[in-house]
């Protein structure tokens, strides 16, 4: 899995390329890990753009780095979202646990 990311202002954005699944949620949550903390005083945004599919797993571990920041005042947000994505996560409900916008410029104001 390739996991690619920018600083912008206060902002990590996190561009994973490949489906998000059960082998590569482990990696995400160890490249979000890493980030967190090289940069502990960042909020991250992930840009799902180039993501065709996500499971349970790796939601999971976007619930999980959001809270963890939430407790230190940052945030985790989610963008960008293809309609299958969107769809995979409502069947989940996860839609109200997810802070989700539409693009990085909206997730940043």
């Amino acid at each position: 899995m390739n996991i690619n990311y920018t600083i912008k202002n206060n902002y990590i954005i996190v561009y994973p390329e490949e489906r998000l699944d059960l082998s590569s949620s482990a990696y995400l949550e160890k490249s979000l890990r890493s980030l967190c903390q090289e940069y502990p005083d960042k909020n991250i945004i992930i840009n799902l753009s180039r993501v065709p599919f996500i499971n349970s797993a790796a939601i999971g571990v976007i619930l999980l780095f959001s809270r963890q920041l939430a407790s230190t005042n940052l945030s985790l947000k989610v963008t960008n979202l293809n309609d299958n994505v969107k769809k995979i996560i409502n069947i989940l409900e996860a839609e109200d646990l997810i802070d989700i916008y539409e693009d990085e410029e909206k997730a940043m104001e």
